[in-house]
């Protein structure tokens, strides 16, 4: 809902004046429902880059403004797992400019 809520302000300048018939917790829930083409949605591009590609979800509207969600990535300086960690932030980065 936070997603939503914050793409209507930056986009109309107002909260939205509905509520969702249904929120779909997962990723994949979501893509599935909307992939037969019957629903809509306002969703994150980076949950679903790759349908976007495909064609298997269609882009009705980006909006007038570029909405962006920083995320923080916390990690402490000595830790046993710094080589799993580095993988984590490679991934990361890499997500970063696609």
């Amino acid at each position: 809902m936070e997603n939503l809520r914050k793409f209507w302000q930056t986009n109309f300048n107002n909260h939205p004046d509905f509520r969702p018939n249904y929120i779909v917790p997962n990723k994949c829930s979501i893509v599935r429902c909307l992939s037969n083409r019957t629903g809509f949605a306002v969703i994150p591009d980076f949950l679903c880059r790759n349908e976007l590609q495909t064609g298997k979800l269609n882009l009705v509207w980006e909006g007038n403004a570029v909405l962006e969600n920083t995320l923080y990535f916390g990690k402490r300086k000595r830790t046993m797992f710094a080589k799993e960690i580095s993988l984590i932030e490679g991934f990361f980065k890499e997500q970063e400019y696609k």
